[in-house]
C-alpha cells in the first residue's frame, strides 16, 4: 500500500493494517480485510504504472532473498502479473461495493 498510495508505511500500519476479520487458530489461516485505501490504489492503478509498481514491490525486504541484493526479473515479472489480478478484484470489489479480503496462511 505504500508504494501504490506514498503513504509512510508506519502510518499505514498504525490505522489497521492487520485488520484479522477470522482466524482458524495460532497457525492460521488468517482471513484480513484489505484496506480501502488499497482497494482504491489497486483499482486505480494504470497498465503503464503496474511494472514499476511491481519493481518497487520486488525491491522491498519481505520479497527479496537478499534484503542487500537486487530483486530477481522473474519475481518483478510474476509480480506484475499478480498486480494485475489484484486490479481486476479491487475494481470488482469497488464496482460491486463489496470488501475484499486477503487469506494468509504459513
Amino acid at each position: 500500500e505504500s508504494i501504490s498510495t506514498s503513504t509512510p508505511y508506519d502510518e499505514i500500519s498504525a490505522d489497521g493494517l492487520h485488520d484479522i476479520v477470522r482466524q482458524g487458530g495460532d497457525e492460521g489461516p488468517w482471513v484480513i480485510a484489505v484496506r480501502p485505501q488499497l482497494v482504491e490504489a489497486l483499482a486505480g492503478l494504470d497498465d503503464a504504472k503496474v511494472p514499476t509498481v511491481a519493481a518497487q514491490w520486488a525491491d522491498t525486504d519481505e520479497m527479496k532473498l537478499d534484503p542487500a541484493g537486487t530483486p530477481e526479473p522473474a519475481l518483478v515479472s510474476t509480480l506484475t502479473g499478480l498486480l494485475t489480478e489484484m486490479r481486476t478484484l479491487a475494481s470488482t470489489s469497488l464496482d460491486r461495493r463489496l470488501p475484499m479480503y486477503l487469506l494468509m496462511s504459513e
